[in-house]
């Protein structure tokens, strides 16, 4: 390496590690962009009454009275891109195809229980369990 170029070399690689040791803590997902929060626009809630009908479904056969959708609240919403098919919700030792996915990232909760849900554009949605 010149000489001239250590000085800028070293402080830079530097800055890299820290900045980059404190993105990689951030999330136990591996996001291509970071969430961004999406605007509640008719698409956007149209798949959070979908889900909340799920959630409805689900805690229905474990409670004694079912959820309403009343009852359910959206915790977020963001909108994602991954970098796997397993929308960061794989499990260890299984593989996944590795190609960019679009999608959002919605969290519900319905008496203290959470609903971590991935949805892709298409409207196919699975709950990370």
């Amino acid at each position: 390496m010149p000489r001239f170029a250590r000085p800028i070399v070293v402080p830079l690689l530097t800055l890299l590690a820290v900045c980059g040791a404190g993105l990689a803590s951030a999330s136990p997902y591996e996001y291509l962009a970071e969430p961004a929060v999406v605007p509640a626009t008719p698409e956007l809630q149209a798949i959070v009454e979908r889900l909340k009908a799920d959630v409805a479904r689900r805690t229905s056969k474990t409670a004694s009275a079912p959820a309403s959708a009343s009852d359910i609240r959206t915790v977020s919403a963001a909108a994602v891109v991954w970098r796997d098919t397993s929308m960061g919700c794989g499990k260890p030792n299984e593989s996944h195809a590795q190609i960019d996915v679009e999608g959002y990232e919605i969290v519900l909760e319905h008496t203290g229980q959470r609903f971590d849900y991935r949805v892709r554009k298409d409207g196919t949605f699975v709950l990370c369990e």
